[in-house]
């Protein structure tokens, strides 16, 4: 058995953060959320959608990562 939830949300990077920062961000976020984060050129921001999660994944996770990059996010 499953638990599948389906979010839909965005994640801005603030101006000026170093690339190399900004890579691990979106590689930290990837992880936690087990899922790609889509580049949205036009909003200059990411999109994160269509997850379907297994019981694996842990809210507790996802706020340790934000948490960990709420500076530049």
């Amino acid at each position: 058995m499953s638990w599948e939830t389906l979010v839909v949300s965005t994640l801005e990077i603030a101006p000026g953060v170093p690339e190399e920062t900004k890579a691990t961000i979106v590689e930290d976020f990837e992880g936690v959320l087990e899922t790609d984060l889509i580049w949205d050129d036009q909003h200059k921001e990411y999109k994160v959608s269509h997850i379907n999660w297994m019981s694996h994944v842990r809210e507790e996770d996802i706020k340790k990562c934000h948490e960990k990059h709420k500076r530049h996010i």
